[in-house]
């Protein structure tokens, strides 16, 4: 792994901001059994349907927009 990338990872914060994603993006199912990493697909596409631009903030820095940007591409395509 690129030592850049290995910099980024380590300095990410590991956690995601849950008073900024109100329950009202995730009506469907509880937030306390969300598995983020699994479900990051599904969690981007939401937010980015339904959320405001705080929201979406969050999720970029949560996820990189690398990854956001990736996922959004691939959704877009279908």
């Amino acid at each position: 792994m690129e030592e850049s990338k290995l910099d980024k990872i380590k300095s990410r914060t590991f956690f995601i901001d849950l008073p900024t994603l109100r329950p009202v993006l995730f009506w469907d199912t509880k937030k306390s059994t969300i598995d983020w990493e699994k479900h990051k697909k599904a969690i981007i596409k939401r937010v980015f349907e339904r959320g405001n631009e705080m929201k979406k903030k969050e999720i970029i820095r949560f996820y990189g927009s690398e990854m956001v940007d990736m996922i959004l591409k691939k959704s877009i395509s279908k």
